[in-house]
């Protein structure tokens, strides 16, 4: 797919962009050569234009360690145990309720493979393998626990994904000291390209979807400052102060919407990293996310020039030193062609995903259809109760199901405010009664949840036989509308 050649001089120049062949491995890869390749086209020259590979590679190895210290977090504070080997059942994601939950070995194997990928990525060793088995088994575990859904965990697997094709062991790595054919001192910007890309969408639909009445009202920051300021008493006046409310409210809106032009532009570049920091690090201190702000720290010295690192007090010289040789990575012209393809899928599935709640009737805050993968960031609090009642369809017999049985109370409490897991449930209980009993069975859900602090109101539609509803993407009438006004 690519290849190392010599260079005579280390200076910056983009590479001449290679004009369109006639014969492509398929028509998808046509329209983005056409695209993406033609010889006037603005984007393949930024794309494939050269650059140092000093920030690509730092940002491997804080991911690698980052990923690893998580996964290790999880097992060191007995996450995994109680998140995923406690429960007898673990809630499932519309299309993935095909996947069985492991045993325990298992589990815990899953996780031991995905602490060595990391390391494995931070090392740059083995790296292609090693992104590989991060991305299967980090996916693996985030498709397994639907009731574990954070936007990061989703966003982490993407760039696994993109980091699979990237160059980024071409240089401080095992890989490189291994195999010296490896080595390269500059690569092409489209890697670099493709995660910033990505993080950049990540930033616009956070923002445009907090242009709804219940962010600007301020919830539900309020309370969530509020519950901050019992675990930081000296604070919490401020926390709890209206001006601490409209400074989050209005600033991470502003933030998301206006942080990524800000860094991008050389003039207000140091404006942008002081207010990312300042962002994230506020975050991590104040809403305990784990790695997503240092993650997304990470991410912003991407946006920077890719020489950052030789700037660097302590590491900066030993790196240009050790990056000394002028050696340049260049990509094939159809190798160029397969990632513009690939990019184009890509960003049109990134792009049309968040947008996909616009198809559905009511509040996608209360209905969750089209909530998950959309980058819809803390936006609300929602919380519930929900019963289930099992009917024996041909003499009327029932029984209601013990749910503190089998369910841990975290698992109880998305299980009672979100749709999709309410209808997999079902569907157990369905299955599970019709092998008891050896006939057919109804079951109905008695569910209540509040929204973003409101009164209580009834969800699901008692009257509905969920285990005769098909699971689909289209959208539910048994999920009842959003009534109770604010408070």
């Amino acid at each position: 797919m690519s290849q190392a050649t010599s260079v005579r001089h280390p200076r910056a120049v983009s590479p001449p962009v290679v004009a369109s062949r006639t014969v492509v491995v398929s028509r998808s890869v046509v329209v983005s050569r056409s695209v993406f390749m033609g010889r006037q086209s603005k984007l393949a020259a930024l794309a494939f234009r050269r650059i140092d590979i000093a920030g690509l590679v730092v940002f491997r190895i804080v991911f690698g360690l980052l990923m690893a210290f998580e996964t290790l977090r999880y097992l060191a504070l007995g996450w995994v145990r109680d998140y995923y080997t406690v429960p007898s059942v673990l809630l499932k994601y519309l299309g993935f309720w095909w996947l069985k939950t492991p045993s325990a070995p298992v589990v815990y194997a899953v996780f031991a493979l995905m602490t060595v990928a990391a390391l494995g990525i931070a090392l740059g060793a083995f790296y292609r393998l090693s992104v590989a088995l991060f991305l299967v088994t980090h996916t693996y575990a985030f498709l397994l626990a639907g009731e574990l859904y954070l936007n990061h965990a989703y966003l982490l697997s993407l760039v696994a994904l993109l980091l699979l094709f990237a160059p980024a062991h071409r240089a401080v790595s095992v890989d490189a000291q291994r195999d010296p054919s490896l080595y390269a001192r500059s690569i092409e910007a489209w890697p670099v390209l493709l995660v910033t890309g990505l993080v950049s969408l990540v930033y616009v639909f956070g923002g445009v979807a907090k242009f709804n009445l219940d962010w600007l009202a301020g919830e539900p920051i309020r309370h969530w400052l509020q519950d901050a300021a019992q675990e930081m008493p000296s604070i919490a006046p401020v926390l709890t102060s209206e001006l601490a409310v409209n400074a989050i409210v209005f600033g991470g809106l502003a933030f998301d919407l206006t942080i990524v032009p800000l860094i991008v532009w050389r003039r207000t570049r140091a404006l942008g990293v002081v207010l990312s920091v300042a962002f994230h690090v506020t975050n991590a201190l104040i809403f305990h996310i784990g790695v997503f702000p240092w993650f997304m720290l990470a991410v912003t010295s991407l946006y920077c020039s890719p020489r950052w690192p030789y700037r660097m007090p302590v590491f900066g010289p030993e790196l240009s030193q050790w990056l000394a040789a002028p050696r340049h990575l260049r990509t094939g012209t159809t190798a160029r062609a397969a990632i513009a393809a690939f990019a184009l899928v890509f960003f049109t599935v990134q792009l049309l995903v968040p947008l996909r709640h616009w198809l559905y009737r009511g509040d996608v805050a209360w209905t969750e259809e089209g909530h998950f993968f959309s980058w819809r960031m803390k936006l609300r609090d929602k919380r519930g109760r929900v019963s289930f009642r099992v009917r024996a369809a041909d003499t009327g017999e029932s029984w209601h199901v013990d749910l503190k049985g089998e369910l841990t109370g975290d698992q109880l409490l998305k299980l009672a405010s979100k749709p999709d897991f309410v209808l997999f449930y079902a569907h157990l209980l369905r299955d599970r009664y019709r092998r008891s009993l050896g006939r057919d069975v109804e079951v109905y859900a008695d569910a209540f949840a509040s929204l973003n602090y409101r009164p209580e109101q009834r969800f699901i539609d008692p009257a509905i036989d969920l285990a005769s509803v098909t699971p689909s993407l289209a959208p539910s009438p048994w999920i009842l509308p959003l009534t109770t006004p604010r408070r």
